[in-house]
This record gives structure tokens, sequence and C-alpha cells, in this order.
């Protein structure tokens, strides 16, 4: 099952982290799909910060990610980054019409807080094509 007349379709999103050298050279059709696009300029920035990132928290040394041509970011941690970056948009962009404030909440009571369904919409609003820098304080 390893020549030219067999084709496979991965369902995997991180096909590059798998070794395939067995089917490199035998002409074997492999289709698979891909979450995260490495040649897109934020793809990019966001490796190089995680290069920095590994450099002055970790004390390892500085690797230059963003040149690196094996450079493999996998879609669970890519997803993850997209679902913390959608949030922290939404609730800034909710902190800019409404006022936020801590309060005790318990699950025993049903006591929902005042600002969960607006920041359900600001969530919602938010595109994938949405660039927007995003304030620490």
């Amino acid at each position: 099952m390893n020549e030219y007349k067999y084709h496979y379709l991965f369902t995997s999103f991180d096909l590059e982290t798998y070794d395939l050298e067995d089917f490199k050279y035998n002409f074997v059709n492999i289709t698979s799909f891909r979450l995260v696009d490495t040649a897109d300029v934020g793809v990019k920035q966001i490796l190089k910060d995680i290069g920095l990132y590994s450099h002055h928290i970790f004390k390892k040394p500085y690797l230059n990610l963003h040149f690196t041509k094996s450079t493999v970011l996998e879609s669970e941690p890519a997803l993850m980054f997209d679902s913390v970056y959608v949030f922290a948009i939404g609730l800034q962009t909710l902190e800019q019409s409404h006022s936020l404030t801590l309060s005790n909440i318990s699950c025993e009571e049903e006591n929902s807080w005042d600002g969960g369904l607006s920041l359900i919409n600001y969530l919602n609003a938010v595109s994938s094509t949405t660039k927007q820098e995003i304030t620490f304080y």
C-alpha cells in the first residue's frame, strides 16, 4: 500500500508532524488539510515572539523560529491562541462600553453576570480578519 496507485486522505490537521519518509519516493498521493498558514505574516510574527519568549523566560538560547523552514505550529496551540485572542478582543471591546466590576459568583446560586450577554455578542462580532492591538494593563 505504498505505491503510486494508492491515495490517502488524512484527517489530522498536523500532518507535517508525522514521519512520512516511507511515502516520499513512491509517488503515493497524500491529501491533508491545514489550519495554520505558516507563510502568513502574522503567524511568522507569533513564531518569532515564541522564540523570544522561550529565550527570556526559560533561559534557553534564542531560536530564530521566524526563519526556520522546518518550524511547525500545531493546530491545538494555534486554536488556543485564536480563542484567547478573540476573548481578549471581546473583553476589551466590552470594557469600552461597560464598566467592568468583579463580583463573587457561586455555582449554587442562579445569579448571572450582567455583562455576560454583551460579552457573547462582542465575541461573536470578532471576525478572523480582525487585526486589533490588545492593550494590557
